[in-house]
């Protein structure tokens, strides 16, 4: 008989003695290794940590109940890896149940003993195991030693964030990513709920999400679309089993990265695929900001003409108020008012594309903005091409974030217009249908091959030279319009263009609730008003006096202490960044410090200002706003406040 290893694994000290005596009458003791729990188990199997010296067992003696990791899940791992599955495993148990049975055979074990047996047959059927498995039977050569994954991060380790409900499977995954990285540098925070999941990424950001697809709360594509509302900047990759691999491409669809099927999860394979999927999505932000810088320059010549042309009917019109009054100054004053409303849509709309945030939901009208858009297209439109657009004769209303839609329609005309370089037009068309909204963006360019037109989705996918283009203009708009529950159709013909179809939910007219001609009790309303710019404070007081509110301003954090010290505001509404290193995000502390309580709202002209804890237009009004936004705003913060 050829000298054989035996891995015994039990967790009960008197079933062990009883077959290490067992082995001990068959002549087998001299080679039995004994571990008492699943995780030891695999630790063994697969070399590491304590067992880095351990032998190939030829035979495995399993019990079903063991702690920290269950004897079934030991079966199952053991079976799915390409370099164990060879190694025979009699499953020893208390367990008669018949799933138990099926189960432990459907796994593939070799053998299913119950305990307790007496040990005289139990010595006959280690003695049967020794001539049939070590004797009769041909295995394998043992495994050789696994490579060291080669790592796409420079340095430092890695976050994941794994939304698993499934304890086993959780456990399946941590123990993959603790055996390729044993050295501690993946961290790994669990969730098993997608509520749960989106609650950690307020408070954390991770690398990236690895999410099962069905979970108690969500299932299937929903699970992927609320961790990309969540997380729109992170990769994502779904696990799945072996039969719902058509579940997984749906995920894909809704902006999943990848896909992993369980069975089939090797330690070495699973990391080497979560560093990839950072590195991608790394590799496509820095592409993105470089696809972003070149539509700022493209856009830099019209963009100061554009100002200029806005400098001069403001200075005209100014000139022009200074010798009228009464009603004759109400045709200039509108001038001024759509002139500067130009201007402020033109700084909005180069801001959107220098910069990345979550999507701000707000009720957009379609047929306005849409319009509006169209004069920035128009700018960088070559001379040949016309863009017409068509419009309903009434508004059609979406939530949506203004500056993505900018986005979304800015990336996709470019296209056509880099298309169309014989000239050609551009119809932009708004339509309501239903439930949905529809922006169709069509062209009158050579059209794309059909070969071509079902990846022209994918991210770095281009037929233009590397200089022109980076590929991630189409794929960042499906992005976009994901996030905001929509879905874009792209259908095109040789010789006869390309038309783009961007649907999105489609919602009820104007909120009637937020207007500030709404029936709303002004009480006596005291607000503080903290802004260091004086030009901006004035105009800020003049719009909530005029809108009945008792306004007080100051131009710093001392001098707001002293207000409040003094006085009690039903709401401070204050500017972020302020001089001489002063933050608004301090008013809360401060108050509390003061011993003084009133809601707080911010308002911030600069992008990058806001932090997780803001919110577009419920605690937080970006910069240049209007008089009814404004009034809106706060309106909506008392009425709440009061609730």
């Amino acid at each position: 008989m050829r000298s054989a290893e035996i891995l015994l694994v039990e967790d009960s000290p008197s079933d062990r003695l009883l077959t290490l005596a067992a082995l001990a009458e068959a002549n087998m003791d001299e080679r039995v290794h004994s571990v008492d729990n699943g995780l030891d188990a695999l630790d063994f199997l697969h070399r590491r940590g304590r067992y880095k010296d351990a032998p190939d067992p030829d035979l495995v003696l399993l019990d079903l109940n063991l702690p920290r990791l269950d004897g079934r899940e030991v079966l199952r791992r053991m079976k799915a890896d390409p370099y164990l599955r060879h190694i025979p495993v009699v499953v020893l148990t208390t367990s008669s149940a018949p799933e138990d049975i099926q189960g432990a055979y459907g796994a593939y074990c070799n053998s299913y003993i119950e305990k307790p047996v007496d040990f005289e047959r139990f010595s006959d059927v280690v003695d049967a195991l020794r001539s049939y498995w070590f004797e009769v039977s041909s295995l394998p050569a043992g495994r050789p030693r696994m490579p060291e994954t080669p790592t796409f991060l420079a340095a430092g380790g890695m976050k994941v964030l794994l939304v698993e409900d499934s304890p086993s499977d959780a456990l399946l995954v941590q123990e993959a990513i603790r055996q390729a990285r044993p050295d501690g540098s993946v961290l790994v925070r669990a969730a098993s709920t997608s509520a749960e999941a989106q609650k950690t990424l307020a408070e954390w950001t991770p690398d990236v999400i690895l999410t099962d697809l069905k979970l108690p709360d969500s299932s299937g594509a929903e699970s992927v679309s609320a961790l990309r509302a969540a997380a729109p900047g992170l990769p994502i990759l779904v696990l799945t089993g072996a039969f719902a691999e058509d579940n997984a491409n749906d995920a894909l669809d809704e902006g999943a990265d990848d896909y992993l099927v369980k069975e089939e999860l090797r330690p070495h394979s699973l990391i080497r695929a979560l560093e990839f999927a950072v590195h991608r999505r790394r590799t496509m932000d820095r592409l993105a900001h470089a696809q972003q810088l070149e539509m700022v320059a493209r856009l830099a010549g019209n963009v100061a003409h554009d100002f200029n042309n806005l400098l001069m009917v403001i200075r005209s019109c100014a000139g022009e108020l200074k010798e009228q009054d009464g009603a004759t100054a109400e045709e200039p004053i509108r001038d001024i008012i759509e002139a500067s409303t130009r201007g402020e849509r033109l700084v909005r709309q180069l801001l959107a594309l220098g910069r990345r945030a979550p999507l701000a939901r707000v009720r957009l009208d379609l047929t306005a903005h849409i319009t509006a858009q169209a004069e920035l297209i128009r700018g960088i439109a070559r001379s040949s091409v016309q863009v017409m657009v068509a419009v309903p004769s009434t508004p059609v209303f979406v939530e949506f974030d203004p500056r993505g839609l900018d986005q979304i329609i800015l990336n996709v005309a470019s296209n056509a217009l880099d298309a169309m370089t014989e000239g050609g037009r551009l119809y932009i068309e708004v339509r309501a249908t239903g439930d949905k909204a529809e922006i169709v963006v069509s062209d009158t360019g050579p059209g794309i091959p059909a070969d071509i037109a079902g990846r022209v989705f994918d991210p770095f996918f281009t037929t233009k030279p590397p200089s022109e283009g980076s590929g991630l203009g189409l794929s960042s708009a499906r992005e976009l319009v994901r996030q905001g529950g929509g879905s874009v159709e792209l259908k095109s013909e040789l010789g006869r263009g390309t038309r783009v179809t961007i649907r999105l939910p489609r919602v009820e007219g104007g909120d009637e609730t937020d207007s500030p001609d709404a029936t709303f009790e002004l009480t006596p309303r005291s607000i503080l008003v903290i802004e260091d710019e004086a030009l901006v404070r004035s105009a800020v007081v003049r719009m909530l006096t005029r809108d009945g509110f008792e306004v007080t301003a100051v131009a710093d954090l001392t001098s707001a202490r002293r207000a409040w010290k003094t006085r009690r505001f039903a709401m401070v509404l204050t500017d972020i960044i302020l001089r001489q290193g002063e933050r608004g995000l301090q008013v809360p502390d401060l108050m509390i410090e003061d011993g003084v309580a009133a809601p707080v709202l911010y308002m911030s002209g600069y992008p990058g200002a806001a932090d997780q804890r803001l919110v577009p237009m419920e605690n937080y009004l970006p910069k240049p706003f209007t008089p009814i936004e404004l009034s809106a705003f706060v309106r909506r913060a008392l009425r709440q406040e009061t609730s």
